[in-house]
């Protein structure tokens, strides 16, 4: 989804933003790395602002109910639900 976002901004608004979208994207990695996120009750948020922070631009990331950053299963992994 990231990708998706990225690719909406004009060349030179992606360019200003490459570096928070690479830490946008390493924290995500990250995530699913420990199996995801779970978020009942507060939303998550986390800015990853463009450096150096003239003009507040940023790479936001927000998951405001359920799961998100689930690590992609094996395509011969079957999911049991109980």
């Amino acid at each position: 989804m990231l990708k998706q976002l990225r690719e909406k901004l004009r060349p030179a608004e992606r360019n200003r933003r490459d570096g928070a979208f690479q830490e946008a994207h390493s924290y995500v990695e990250q995530a699913a790395d420990a199996g995801g996120v779970w978020v009942s009750h507060r939303p998550l948020k986390k800015s990853f602002p463009v450096r150096p922070r003239r003009d507040r631009r940023r790479v936001d990331v927000e998951v405001l109910r359920g799961r998100a950053f689930v690590p992609d299963l094996p395509d011969n992994t079957k999911v049991v639900r109980k």
